[in-house]
């Protein structure tokens, strides 16, 4: 009897959890995306023969990127993507998310079930001859992947996004045949870079990761000519391109396209203003700056002072009842681990921030 009664527990708590994730999926997921389009996807894997891997000193190997691009496309019957598709990759980042936010299993049923709004290889639509193009940074130790709610909005407004999975860093990284680079630890990066601090490897690492947005952006007009998933030939606008990133790729995005006169206007998502760049005479592109509102007041004192000296007006919006973390699409399905941050509006704070960034690239990238 008891062990009948032990059985029928685990299989209520095993029901339990899987209701509590198809309510939350079928009550906002992903969020619906609320352009006009249907969502398609593809992946490209780039190479620069003019870069050393720098986190592979002696090996011969160059820096290369995994690129995933999500397009508006045709209205069409095809299969939606799965949120996750490998087995090992799952692992990974199921492992992850329970170090980091402790979550419990019961709530990482989505990583086994859910689907994207994206279908591989769907027709890009034909409205427009061209689109604007977005790159797409994530965070720090974070696959693109899941800013898919951000990603596919935009997307889904006509906007064809890239999306940089950055090795050693992003984690996981899947390359072709199954080669998978994981999150290299912070001592191994001090020891790679020559550093004894946090913020010097970030420093190090954001200079590296502007230079790949750079090389995207050399890519483009490859891709555009002639792509190899015969999709986006001929339907990326080159004279509209906006960077946007989260975090750590919030700073990234901020410092390349300062760099790069083919950015016309940048989003960063609550990320540092930069650590390299110096924009004591002013910085003339026009830039969204979205913030949780639980900064340290010096901190938030030290942006608007150095958004003072853009040449360009900067919006500047702070997101009540969000937390860094919550800037992605994980915090829609995990529960915040620290009780005293459970006050947090994942739902609407995502939606007003996805609303802000379609809105602020609707104003300055006027392909659109």
């Amino acid at each position: 009897m008891k062990r009948f009664l032990m059985l029928f527990f685990v299989l209520a708590i095993t029901i339990a959890g899987l209701f509590l994730y198809n309510y939350k999926a079928e009550t906002h997921g992903l969020l619906e995306p609320t352009g006009p389009y249907a969502i398609g996807t593809c992946v490209y894997h780039l190479v620069d023969k003019n870069r050393p891997e720098p986190h592979a000193k002696g090996t011969g190997a160059h820096r290369e990127l995994m690129v995933q691009v999500w397009y508006p496309a045709e209205k069409n019957d095809l299969s939606k993507t799965p949120y996750i598709a490998s087995e090992d990759i799952k692992k990974m980042v199921r492992n992850d998310l329970k170090e980091v936010f402790k979550a419990q299993d019961s709530e990482l049923v989505f990583l086994d079930i859910l689907k994207t709004h994206a279908s591989e290889d769907a027709p890009i639509a034909t409205t427009k001859s061209n689109y604007p193009v977005i790159i797409f940074s994530p965070g720090n130790g974070a696959p693109i992947n899941i800013y898919s709610v951000f990603i596919e909005e935009l997307a889904s407004h006509g906007y064809v996004v890239f999306g940089i999975n950055y090795p050693y860093l992003s984690s996981p990284v899947v390359f072709p045949g199954g080669r998978i680079i994981k999150k290299m630890p912070m001592e191994k990066l001090k020891q790679i870079w020559g550093v004894s601090t946090d913020d010097e490897v970030a420093t190090h690492e954001q200079k590296l990761w502007a230079a790949d947005i750079q090389f995207v952006l050399d890519k483009l007009a490859d891709i555009n000519a002639g792509d190899p998933n015969n999709i986006l030939r001929g339907k990326l606008d080159l004279n509209h391109i906006g960077l946007a990133g989260h975090s750590f790729g919030g700073g990234s995005s901020i410092q390349a396209c300062a760099l790069d006169v083919r950015c016309k206007a940048a989003a960063n998502i609550d990320g540092r203003f930069s650590y390299n760049a110096d924009f004591d005479h002013g910085f003339n592109k026009p830039t969204l700056f979205i913030r949780n509102a639980y900064h340290k007041r010096d901190k938030k004192d030290q942006l608007l002072e150095q958004l003072k000296k853009m040449q360009y007006p900067a919006e500047y919006h702070e997101i009540p009842k969000m937390l860094h973390s919550s800037f992605s699409d994980i915090m829609l399905f995990i529960t915040e681990p620290d009780p005293k941050k459970r006050s947090v509006d994942v739902l609407a704070g995502l939606q007003k921030t996805r609303k802000l960034v379609v809105n602020f690239f609707k104003t300055h990238l006027s392909g659109l």
